[in-house]
């Protein structure tokens, strides 16, 4: 009889975790686009053929980029820097060798050096590591070849061949063959960022080759720009993966486009110009007022520093692309639509993630961080997200995904959003109640139902509240049953705890300019505390030890806490 019993529950066990896998898949694939899943079996099982032969000529007319350069040097010959980790590059197999992480080996295809300040100083050393690509990597086989790393390279190598004035017949015809091939496997599978940057290699190889052939890479690139501008850049200007890192690199492509048309009077594309000017005004407003005082982004879906320019850099850049016209704001001017929202006075800056997760057919950024926040006290930064360092999919980037590395709360040790994979996302946690204001004392509130799965269907309401030196968090766990409450708030590495009370906490932050401060922390619901050490992942590969405050309890529902952090005079 124990016998049977063992193996019922044994069966019982697998048909659940069977029923429960199906169940994810379902709650994954239901958000995708048709069309995506139609490119993705289409990717699957066909593969289109690419002819090698009567590529386009480059063509004769004067092109021109204008100068602008930001990376540093990050190479030898053989040996590359990318995601904070150095390798060397000396066999054919080192391309693609299985020992590197992939986002590695896309960074080390990208060809970004060849952006670096001092390109005109080793134009020989770069046509050799190129020619070394072309010899190393078949036509049409391995990671350089994933339309991705394909699209910036060609972006890349186009614009070094103009700025350093070469005329190269073996890296004309590889870059002729490659976007050819591009052409004919677009990411539709994917769309999104990857689309976009699709797109812009399509156009900047449609303008430098002349050919029929190339006025059609040039047609379809527009086109798609065209489409995804409108589908991709959301009224308030944030980018519609609601992740700032994505978000910059997205407005540099537009500047580089913005750059190919203006600086070539035989471009006649003057309202894809106009789209261009447009849009990347209101994505750099819209980045302008998300990012803390110290200049840099926050860190909310896969955000980390390291991997696009700094704020500072796309500024200069769009004011050298508008004939360094100031940029105005207008009162429309507002997070209105990306999820996001701000409250801000002279002493502190907080950034508050009210939105759920988007696009629905796009989610692999997106982070289980419904109703996080980061937060600067007096220009440095206090209360943070733990950030990405990884793109591999392991326990790690689970983890660094999770509603567990964030400053917001967990309920029962769930995700507030199915994150699973290194870029699935399952069932989603929805905003269901949200507003703010700024008269008086400036507030912020939203609900979302992300634990509604739960027994008792519970759901978070925060809000947010700034008066002069204090800001207030109010939390409130509605529904009902006795579930795990855990608070957390992320201290930035540069925070040290000085003094703990039994509700309180004193908070000392070490500043840049050496005038340092403490903030004293309250909380009204009898948690139990622990100071957790944990790590802030400021880049890929890198991370700096910091603090976690860590607020638990078993609690039945409603529960309602409200916690202070007042900067002491």
């Amino acid at each position: 009889m124990q016998k049977l019993s063992k193996l019922l529950t044994k069966y019982y066990l697998l048909i659940r975790l069977i029923f429960d896998l199906i169940k994810r898949y379902f709650n994954t694939i239901k958000f995708l686009k048709f069309y995506q899943i139609f490119y993705r079996i289409k990717k699957y099982f066909i593969k289109n053929k690419v002819n090698k032969k009567n590529l386009p000529i480059k063509k004769n007319n004067v092109f021109s980029f204008e100068e602008i350069y930001w990376r540093d040097e990050v190479i030898n010959f053989s040996s590359f820097t990318y995601l904070n980790i150095n390798k060397k590059v000396i066999t054919k197999d080192d391309w693609n060798n299985k020992n590197f992480t992939k986002l590695w080996l896309y960074n080390l295809h990208y060809f970004d050096f060849l952006n670096s300040k001092t390109h005109k100083i080793f134009i020989e050393r770069n046509k050799k590591i190129i020619y070394k690509w072309i010899d190393e990597n078949d036509p049409f086989e391995g990671i350089g070849w994933e339309p991705y790393p394909s699209s910036l390279r060609i972006v890349n190598w186009i614009r070094w061949l103009i700025l350093s004035k070469i005329s190269d017949e073996k890296i004309e015809k590889s870059l002729a063959l490659q976007i050819r091939w591009l052409n004919k496997n677009l990411e539709y599978d994917l769309l999104g960022n990857h689309l976009m940057a699709n797109a812009k290699a399509l156009v900047f190889g449609g303008f430098f080759f002349s050919n029929i052939e190339a006025e059609n890479w040039k047609n379809k690139g527009v086109r798609i720009l065209n489409e995804q501008l409108k589908e991709q850049i959301l009224n308030d200007g944030g980018h519609f993966e609601r992740s700032p890192m994505y978000h910059c690199i997205i407005l540099e492509d537009l500047l580089d486009l913005n750059n190919l048309i203006s600086s070539n009077k035989f471009i006649r594309e003057t309202n894809l110009e106009k789209k261009l000017k447009f849009y990347s005004r209101k994505m750099l407003v819209w980045i302008n007022k998300i990012s803390h005082p110290d200049g840099g982004i926050p860190f909310f879906n896969d955000a980390t520093f390291g991997i696009t320019s700094e704020v500072s850099f796309l500024r200069e850049y769009y004011y050298r692309m508008n004939k360094n016209l100031k940029l105005k704001e207008k009162k429309s001017d507002s997070l209105k639509n990306s999820g996001f929202r701000t409250l801000e006075n002279s002493s502190i800056f907080c950034i508050c993630d009210v939105g759920s997760i988007k696009p629905d057919y796009m989610p692999g950024h997106s982070h289980a961080e419904t109703l996080s926040f980061e937060a600067s006290f007096k220009g440095e930064r206090f209360i943070v997200n733990s950030g990405i360092s990884s793109y591999e999919k392991n326990k790690k980037r689970i983890y660094q995904r999770s509603t567990k590395t964030h400053s917001t709360i967990e309920i029962d040790n769930k995700n507030s959003s199915d994150i699973w994979s290194g870029f699935r996302v399952g069932n989603r946690a929805k905003i269901i109640n949200k507003g703010h204001s700024e008269n008086g004392n400036k507030f912020i509130y939203a609900e979302h139902d992300g634990y509604k799965n739960l027994i008792g269907s519970p759901t978070h309401l925060r809000l947010w509240i700034l008066n002069n030196d204090n800001l207030e968090i109010l939390d409130q766990i509605k529904g009902k049953g006795i579930h795990k409450i855990c608070l957390r708030f992320y201290l930035h590495p540069q925070c040290k705890v000085e003094d703990i009370s039994n509700n309180s906490l004193l908070v000392s932050r070490n500043a840049s300019n050496k005038k340092n401060f403490q903030v004293f922390i309250q909380w009204e619901y009898p948690f139990n505390l622990s100071i957790k050490n944990t790590f802030w992942n400021n880049g890929f590969n890198t991370s700096i030890k910091n603090k976690c405050i860590n607020l638990t309890t078993y609690s039945s529902c409603p529960l309602v806490n409200k916690t202070t952090f007042k900067i002491k005079s």
